[in-house]
């Protein structure tokens, strides 16, 4: 498999699961005070922006070793983030 496979299989099943995350978060927002889920919220927002950045700038220099990284550690944030909130 080449580097090229490994990065798109990476970001497949990051996406993967943020989706069944995503889902999990969706419904306990019903259960959080309102404060809690707009400040949630509003840290996926800034995460979701990193990652659009970081695929942004990834697009413009695919074999750029370092915002590759940054756009795991985006992604593991947001995956952090969204297990944390489905186990709360």
């Amino acid at each position: 498999m080449s580097d090229d496979e490994d990065v798109l299989n990476a970001g497949v099943t990051f996406e993967r699961e943020i989706g069944a995350l995503r889902l999990i978060v969706d419904e306990r927002f019903t259960e959080l005070d309102t404060a809690t889920v707009r400040e949630l919220r509003r840290n996926l927002d800034i995460i979701d922006r990193a990652i659009a950045d970081s695929r942004a700038a990834l697009a413009r220099d695919p074999r750029s070793a370092l915002v590759s990284s940054q756009l795991d550690r985006a992604l593991q944030t947001k995956l952090d983030l969204l297990r944390r909130v489905a186990l709360l």
